[in-house]
């Protein structure tokens, strides 16, 4: 069994398990715009959420496309660098023999770092021969560390966000106002502790 977690292989089948389950951890909820564009659905509101960062500027861009207003909200972050809850990919068995990248699809999911972590220390992991005959099961540290900014999520002190969006004519500025500013804080709630 080749455990080699900076493979290319591995990469490859990360970014396609990371796609699948929307850069969003199946446990709770936590999500990473850092690693692609993120589509979420809650309270009968679509959002699209997209971060860019240009290391060398030290230039970041948050967008969030809400189908609440019917239009996209650009987050002014400062010059702030965010740093989002690191997602890893969770073997749910192990299979002697077969290399991590070799793995069906529906064997791996998306937790973020803290639940990958809370699911080893409560759970025992199966392991089967390459026939899938059970062998044993047990306790394993996680080991899928591919981030270097390895985080639960982080946001800058003091950081107070300002939005901007589209007004039409007809629309009460107050009223758009707070529905913004609303989803912008569910954003930073939902994915800053301590927001």
């Amino acid at each position: 069994m080749n455990n080699n977690y900076k493979s290319p292989e591995w990469r490859r089948k990360r970014e396609i398990i990371l796609n699948r389950d929307n850069y969003t951890c199946i446990d709770c909820g936590a999500f990473n715009p850092m690693c692609g564009t993120v589509f979420r659905q809650s309270n009968s509101n679509f959002e699209k959420h997209d971060y860019t960062y240009f290391r060398p500027a030290g230039w970041n861009h948050y967008k969030i496309y809400s189908d609440k207003i019917g239009r996209t909200i650009e987050v002014d972050l400062h010059n702030c660098r965010f740093v989002f809850a690191t997602m890893q990919v969770h073997h749910c068995k192990y299979v002697m023999e077969k290399n991590l990248w070799e793995y069906d699809d529906i064997d791996l999911v998306t937790l973020c770092k803290t639940c990958h972590t809370k699911r080893h220390e409560e759970s025992e992991i199966a392991f089967f021969d390459i026939n899938n005959k059970y062998l044993y099961s047990k306790k394993l540290i996680p080991l899928d560390h591919q981030d270097e900014n390895d985080s639960d999520g982080e946001i800058p002190k003091g950081f107070c966000p300002k939005s901007t969006y589209f007004l039409f004519d007809y629309e009460n500025e107050d009223e758009m106002s707070k529905i913004v500013r609303q989803i912008v804080d569910d954003f930073f709630g939902n994915s800053f502790a301590g927001w």
